[in-house]
């Protein structure tokens, strides 16, 4: 194993009982990289998730995390799932929901100090410190996100991976967590997915390209006939970086760095 790489994934392939959802996928993730799973609904984005977390087995090849099956070193991971799984009516408030990040932790009985004093300190680095008291069924969905951020951070992971952390919040707190995910990987590797091209590879280093296969690039080499060619079809693309060279698209365009709004899988 080449130490610079905490992931790697070889040979992989997944199927749901006879249906194919992976097939030879092969890549690895650098420590301190951030990293995003990019590709078509149903591409397999979500699965590959859950084999790198080991909630699911390959059929065939391997995932190894710090050299590792992913099952043998959990307690190094934090996992922020696409919905919460805390029922939004029941009656617990939001440093009750971070501290169930601590369960693998706790010996038995009631949460001491040491766990309640994590919990604090992960809902500082997500901002809501100020909100630890209120219920959790009362806060905004971006609120609510960052909660679940901090649940995971609370086990103090030292890899931090999203399924569609930005889902269901509008712009600007999907903004907002973005800049949070930026801060926090100045400590964690982070592998995150999702499917809005247009704002992930501005905060990204690499993108996982996934649709039944798999292929990583630097965000910086990232053109249109390969992000059609990943969604298996023409897409409208927008670049918003302060280069924009027209050579970057094909046909009519906009000027450089003018503002549109994302229109499917525009970048």
């Amino acid at each position: 194993m080449d130490r610079s790489h905490l992931i790697e994934v070889n040979g992989l392939s997944f199927a749901y009982n006879s249906e194919l959802v992976l097939k030879d996928v092969t890549f690895s993730i650098n420590a301190g990289d951030m990293v995003a799973l990019v590709g078509p609904n149903g591409g397999g984005k979500t699965t590959l998730l859950r084999l790198l977390l080991g909630l699911l087995r390959p059929r065939q090849g391997t995932v190894r995390i710090f050299g590792k099956p992913p099952a043998e070193v959990s307690p190094r991971l934090g996992y922020v799932p696409q919905r919460a799984v805390v029922d939004p009516d029941f009656p617990v408030n939001v440093l009750d929901v971070v501290l169930m990040g601590r369960i693998e932790r706790r010996r038995c009985g009631p949460y001491g100090r040491q766990n309640r004093q994590q919990a604090l300190t992960a809902l500082e680095q997500v901002g809501l410190a100020e909100l630890r008291a209120r219920p959790f069924s009362e806060l905004s969905g971006g609120e609510r996100q960052r909660t679940l951020i901090a649940q995971a951070l609370c086990s103090q992971p030292e890899i931090l991976l999203l399924d569609e952390p930005t889902a269901n919040v509008d712009f600007k707190v999907e903004q907002m967590i973005y800049d949070l995910l930026k801060e926090l990987n100045k400590e964690l590797t982070i592998v995150l997915v999702s499917h809005n091209m247009g704002i992930v590879t501005k905060h990204v280093r690499h993108v996982v390209c996934v649709n039944r296969t798999t292929c990583i690039h630097p965000t910086s080499a990232l053109t249109g006939e390969l992000i059609s060619e990943v969604y298996s079809g023409e897409m409208v693309m927008v670049r918003h970086d302060v280069h924009c060279p027209a050579t970057d698209h094909d046909g009519p365009h906009p000027p450089p760095c003018e503002e549109h709004p994302n229109v499917g899988g525009g970048w």
